[in-house]
């Protein structure tokens, strides 16, 4: 048997329209040394039917279909059985480009890279409606997981989702770097790839449009939340016991300061935009008397934590924000974020 260059790891939950889409991009690599870890999520759908017949086709399929956990515990589930060298995480409703596999990993290798960047394509109703990339081809030694993040989270290189990058296998499992679950914090992916940096030596990016990220009218980024502000909160509190329990001294605390920002700002655009004003004030209730919000709003304070923000206006907002926060002026903060939205 050869030896497995990347496990590539698709969940699935009623995809039957782009199912075969997505594994027909993925069996046609030019890069031949994959295995194709699917996981059925409980579907409702046809998907299983079409999968089963896909695996007929490729014997690098390795299907599973199980009751439904959510995407998080689902690729975790397939973490634990993946045997490449590094792995690659796809949505079953998009695709990725033939040699995608071949060219994140030829630069893993060739720059010992531990984790491999690549730009994507944005599709919706068949067109590509991204037309500049945004990737650089450089090579980032880790040194300080805060620096990295300033420099290059906040600035949208380095992005929430794991579909565009590859992760050497041997430092997810020795460290048991885990996703989290959406049925508890937002963010599930967000918090692999935040949590997995204090273990990574060297990222490289490169700007090949390698992976066609689909939109569609009713995935979960274009319907409302209810529950996105506890949720939140909720990824919050487990990245801060994440950084205690691994003893990271602090590693964490200017990211979460900004989260606190982040919390505020993303809350108030959910409920302003589906018109849900009353939820916004008893959201803002509640992220008041959180102790973990409480904490990292006081840290918000410092200004060594307004770097984030990309001007001035941001830094005052985030300044009067976390005030407003540590003093529980639900009326004050509530009006603040009013104005953020309209302006």
């Amino acid at each position: 048997m050869k030896e497995i260059k990347v496990s590539v790891i698709i969940p699935v939950y009623n995809v039957e329209q782009y199912i075969e889409r997505c594994l027909n991009s993925i069996i046609n690599q030019t890069l031949k040394e994959i295995e194709i870890i699917v996981i059925d999520d409980g579907s409702k759908d046809n998907s299983k039917n079409i999968i089963s017949d896909m695996c007929k086709k490729d014997n690098r399929i390795y299907f599973i279909s199980r009751e439904n956990k959510g995407v998080g515990p689902t690729r975790n589930e397939a973490i634990e059985i993946a045997n490449g060298e590094y792995i690659l995480f796809v949505d079953s409703d998009d695709t990725i480009e033939k040699d995608m596999c071949e060219k994140m990993y030829q630069t893993a290798k060739l720059k010992n890279a531990d984790i491999v960047v690549c730009d994507k394509n944005i599709i919706q109703d068949e067109k590509i409606i991204n037309i500049k990339g945004n990737k650089r081809n450089m090579d980032i030694e880790i040194s300080s997981v805060g620096d990295f993040i300033k420099k290059y989270y906040y600035t949208g290189e380095y992005e929430n989702h794991v579909w565009d990058k590859m992760f050497r296998l041997s430092i997810v499992k020795d460290n048991e770097i885990k996703f989290g679950d959406l049925k508890e914090i937002t963010g599930e992916d967000l918090f692999f790839g935040i949590t997995i940096l204090p273990y990574v030596k060297k990222v490289s990016f490169i700007p090949d449009k390698l992976y066609n990220y689909f939109i569609r009218e009713n995935s979960i980024m274009t319907t409302y939340r209810p529950q996105e502000l506890k949720k939140t909160i909720e990824f919050m509190r487990k990245l801060d016991e994440f950084q205690q329990k691994k003893k990271l001294e602090k590693m964490y605390d200017s990211f979460l300061a900004t989260y606190v920002y982040y919390l505020a700002i993303s809350a108030s655009k959910e409920s302003i935009k589906y018109k849900k004003l009353k939820k916004l004030k008893d959201d803002l209730k509640i992220m008041v008397e959180d102790i973990v919000v409480r904490r990292y709003a006081e840290l918000l304070q410092d200004k060594e934590n307004f770097k984030a923000y990309k001007n001035k206006l941001k830094e005052i907002f985030a300044k009067k924000l976390a005030k407003y926060v540590i003093k529980k002026k639900i009326r004050h903060l509530y009006c603040l974020l009013i104005l953020k939205y309209y302006i």
